[in-house]
């Protein structure tokens, strides 16, 4: 994953030197100056998963399609920091993705950083509807983590894990998937 360091501003200040003209010389022609645009190309920021179409479907096909947006759309956040996209794929009541995303975002904004522990769907269970809910269950694997609560903290290491149930109960709010909750205590 990336880690953030502190950006180092650079600026270039040119320093003419003038010298004096003798007496009863003629000034010297003075060369006009000349601009050389040395502007840094930033290199752009890197741009959180767009929604696939599939994702967007009212079907079994469209949960299950969601729940992998779902997932890379959190691997982003962890891996950047940037959890604005990640908050919007969630409803108010699931605790646990609020969580993951308040603990992402404090960790960037002391200086700190995660490193893998990504997500990767291996396999997905798609069990119906019943009332409002959608569930879904998600077999996941992540990777070994390192994490950093910020800059100057030591490191942590977690292993990574395999086959991993992932529970999703999923509900339909304005014409699109929400996570309703991760994992409900049952």
């Amino acid at each position: 994953m990336l880690r953030y360091a502190a950006a180092a501003v650079t600026s270039l200040v040119l320093i003419t030197g003038l010298s004096a003209c003798g007496a009863g010389d003629p000034p010297a022609a003075q060369p006009k100056p000349t601009r050389t645009a040395t502007t840094p190309s930033a290199s752009p920021s890197p741009t959180p998963p767009a929604m696939p179409a599939a994702a967007r479907a009212n079907t079994k096909a469209g949960a299950e399609a969601f729940v992998r947006h779902f997932v890379a759309v959190m691997n982003f956040a962890g891996t950047h920091g940037r959890t604005e996209s990640f908050r919007r794929l969630y409803a108010h009541s699931c605790g646990r993705c609020r969580g993951i995303a308040d603990g992402i975002d404090r960790t960037y904004r002391r200086g700190g950083s995660i490193e893998g522990g990504t997500w990767t769907v291996k396999r997905l269970r798609f069990y119906g509807a019943r009332g409002a809910l959608t569930y879904v269950d998600a077999y996941v694997n992540y990777g070994r983590q390192t994490y950093h609560a910020t800059a100057l903290s030591k490191s942590k290491h977690f292993p990574g894990r395999h086959n991993e149930l992932q529970a999703f109960l999923l509900r339909r709010s304005q014409g699109r998937w929400l996570v309703a909750y991760l994992n409900p205590e049952v």
